[in-house]
């Protein structure tokens, strides 16, 4: 082979390699089995812009921080007679307390958009059993549609009844059509949460299993998330540095009025604080027992889904005798259909619900 034509095969070669490494590299591709709901989470939090700016401003608030640290030449422990000396560490204090809030904003973001994206990928697969439903009862509402014509022209129904057909038949394909709205919709939104093109309809391969909800005991459980919530964590903190701004407090330059006015405005936010925890507590409260609800509501929608397996078995050996007729099959096979998605309802929401009630502030 000539030693040109060697050149061209390595430089081609080498140009392809280059068109798709990028990509693969860019994560933007999804396997064969399709995604799944930690692949989307993934794919949210890369792909936010919110973090993006949330790193932008943890790295702000250090080099402030930093930058006020070089002032404080020693640490006091009550009011030190140099008001520039005692300003200087207050406001190296609420520069710690601003620093660690934007680390701890950026958690908050990470839950929500982890929080956007689960609830994004269960609205894809709700919007798709809801269009395959509507697809079914259009098919049933054809049969029974050409059945009625038939009928119609033998004499059989009269115009009224014939018309009730038309009308159904025709509603049967107006929710088709609003079914496929709402599909759209829904994989719009989940695109662009992670990324992907506004028209991409990726494969979803993952339904949230039923999994009851197990806590060791429901107070300790509140207590966990009421603590952990970066709301009343940074309340907390105010009220300290309210407090160490009081210990501090320059006589010569203030009376006993403005002293007890700085009282005043520690004690409101004590009690602001007391009422928002206590607020969020009953608010996780009613989360978990709306969880139990739907467990309820799980095993009584489970008896439903056997009584239309059993009804459809009923009317296909029926079928089989002459006793039922396909058309009866095809309201079985629908109704069927109905209870498991009903079922399947319940268990989005019950996993969506458990992991507000983990970290209730993803929600707010």
């Amino acid at each position: 082979m000539p030693k040109f034509e060697k050149a061209i095969i390595v430089f081609l070669t080498a140009f392809m390699l280059m068109c798709f490494i990028p990509a693969a590299l860019a994560g933007e591709t999804v396997n064969d089995e399709g995604l799944t709901i930690e692949q989307a989470i993934e794919k949210a939090l890369s792909y936010s812009k919110t973090l993006q700016q949330a790193d932008l401003d943890i790295e702000k608030a250090e080099v402030q921080r930093d930058s006020l640290a070089d002032t404080v030449k020693f640490i006091p422990l009550e009011a030190s007679g140099s008001a520039e000396a005692d300003q200087a560490y207050t406001a190296l204090v609420s520069a710690d307390i601003s620093w660690s809030m934007t680390k701890k904003t950026k958690d908050i973001n990470e839950d929500k958009i982890a929080l956007s994206a689960f609830s994004a990928y269960i609205d894809v697969l709700k919007a798709q059993e809801n269009l395959q439903y509507y697809q079914e009862a259009l098919s049933k509402a054809q049969t029974e549609w050409k059945v009625a014509n038939i009928k119609y022209q033998q004499g059989l129904i009269s115009s009224l009844e014939k018309s009730s057909a038309d009308v159904q038949y025709l509603s049967a394909q107006k929710a088709v059509s609003s079914a496929e709205d709402q599909l759209t919709t829904a994989y719009q939104a989940l695109n662009k949460l992670i990324g992907s093109r506004v028209d991409d309809r990726l494969i979803l391969s993952q339904k949230p299993a039923y999994q009851q909800l197990v806590i060791d005991e429901l107070e300790a459980a509140v207590n966990r998330a009421v603590d952990a919530n970066p709301s009343i964590w940074l309340a907390g903190q105010n009220i300290d540095l309210a407090k160490l701004q009081l210990s501090l407090f320059d006589w010569t330059s203030g009376n006993s009025n403005s002293y007890r006015a700085s009282e005043i405005t520690i004690e409101k936010a004590e009690l602001s604080a007391v009422e928002a925890r206590s607020e969020l507590r009953q608010a996780v409260r009613n989360i978990y027992y709306n969880i139990l609800a739907l467990e309820i509501s799980y095993t009584m929608q489970e008896e439903a889904v056997k009584l239309a397996e059993d009804n459809l078995r009923v009317k296909t050996l029926m079928n089989s005798v002459g006793m039922a007729t396909k058309l009866d099959i095809q309201t079985a096979e629908l109704d069927l259909q109905k209870a498991r998605y009903d079922l399947d309802a319940i268990v989005y929401q019950h996993e969506y619900l458990k992991l507000v009630f983990e970290k209730p502030w993803a929600a707010m």
